[in-house]
Formats: C-alpha cells, sequence, structure tokens
C-alpha cells in the first residue's frame, strides 16, 4: 500500500475516545486505520512514510484542538451549574457565596470581561455603579471598583482636605499682610496720622456709612462758593 493516496476518511467511531478513521483506497477497500486516543496516535495498516507524516500532523492537531474544546466545555458546563445554583439558591431566599461560586475559569472570565466592557463603555476610569432588576430579589446596584482606585466618598473626603488646607493657608496669608500693614502704619507714622485724621472727620461730618468724605468736602466747597457768588451780587 505504499504511495497511498488519502482521499477517503471514514469515521467509524466518534462518541468518545479514541477515534478510529478508517482509510479507503480507490477500490474502497478499507487499506489501513488511524487510532487517535487524546495525545496518541496509532496506525494499523501499510502507509509509507510520507501518509504517516502526514496523518501524524493532522491526528495531533485535531487532538490538541478537541482538548482545547473538551476544557472549555467543561468551563461551560460548570458555569451553567452555578447559574442553575444561584438560581435555586434564590428562589429559596438562602444566601450565595459568589467567591466560590463563580471560582471556575470560564464563569471568571465571563464576569472579568463583562465588568471591564462595562467600564469602556461608561467611560469610566475606577468606580461605577450598575443597575440590575431580578424578579425574586427587585432592584440592586452592583458597584465595581479598580483594585487600587478609591471610593467616590474617599475621593471627596480628600478633596475637603486639600480645600481646608488651601483655606487655611490663606486665612494664614491675609493675617500676615494684616499684621505686615499695622507695622507699616505704626503709631507716629504719617500715614497713620493721616488715616487717625481722616477717620475723626468722617465721625465728626457724620458721614453716612458707605459715604464719602472727599463728597462731602467737595458739597462744601460748592456751598462756599455760592454764597461768595450771592454776597457779591448784593
Amino acid at each position: 500500500m505504499n504511495n497511498l493516496q488519502l482521499e477517503h476518511f471514514n469515521v467509524t467511531g466518534h462518541s468518545d475516545f479514541p477515534f478510529k478513521f478508517t482509510l479507503k483506497g480507490y477500490a474502497e477497500d478499507a487499506v489501513g486505520q488511524i487510532i487517535i486516543d487524546k495525545g496518541i496516535v496509532k496506525f494499523e495498516g501499510d502507509f509509507d512514510e510520507s501518509a504517516k507524516t502526514f496523518i501524524d500532523f493532522v491526528a495531533k492537531r485535531w487532538s490538541e484542538q478537541w482538548k482545547n474544546l473538551e476544557k472549555r466545555a467543561n468551563e461551560f458546563d460548570r458555569f451553567m451549574d452555578a447559574m442553575d445554583t444561584a438560581k435555586e439558591a434564590l428562589d429559596a431566599g438562602t444566601p450565595l457565596d459568589l467567591e466560590s461560586l463563580f471560582n471556575g475559569e470560564v464563569a471568571s472570565a465571563m464576569f472579568a470581561t463583562m465588568f471591564a466592557g462595562e467600564f469602556v463603555r461608561s467611560g469610566a476610569k475606577n468606580y461605577l455603579e450598575l443597575d440590575y432588576n431580578v424578579p425574586a430579589i427587585g432592584d440592586f446596584v452592583v458597584t465595581i471598583q479598580r483594585k487600587e482606585g478609591k471610593t467616590p466618598g474617599e475621593r471627596v473626603a480628600e478633596l475637603e482636605a486639600v480645600v481646608d488646607q488651601r483655606n487655611g493657608e490663606c486665612d494664614r496669608l491675609i493675617n500676615e499682610l494684616h499684621a505686615l500693614r499695622e507695622e507699616r502704619i505704626c503709631a507716629g507714622s504719617n500715614t497713620r496720622n493721616a488715616a487717625d485724621i481722616y477717620f475723626q472727620l468722617v465721625e465728626e461730618c457724620q458721614i453716612p456709612p458707605g459715604g464719602s468724605l472727599v463728597d462731602y468736602v467737595r458739597h462744601l466747597m460748592t456751598e462756599v462758593n455760592s454764597s461768595h457768588k450771592d454776597g457779591e451780587v448784593r
């Protein structure tokens, strides 16, 4: 059976390992069989080396793909079992241990991907609240937060502390400014004497709050000038 033309593959059993493939030639007669048992490939029949190399490559590749699919299928089965367990617990009103319930690879990956997708969709950077409704318990909120991030309350507290610090700095600077002014306008200086005279005039002239001593003086000068003109006319 050298230089076998590999045109016919018939699967004789595929419910579980081992898989058996029967090879037929042009005359439709069985010329050999390939047995794939997970990572092990066996040949029965007379094949040349080129056919063996090709069949070995295909069989091992299929075997790896099967292992991967089998792993995914088992994870999905565990995920569905977790969903059924969660539903039964909700119906019975018993508490759920989510950490142990969703510890499977597929379950964890699905939930992690879903929550990460919500972060991207919403534009959130650190903290996100998702509203859900389940008939068994009604409306509820799921909070998602980055592990190294902070809650809104923590951020607000930090900002309030910064504001308090800035306010304290402003108060200190204002007090220092007042102290410097008091130092410069000390008793006996021309500036201080002028200020004392100014406030004394305001008090004696009974200038109302918000009034201007300058306007009051101008008003007096107008009256004086008016009196002089009246005297000249007379």
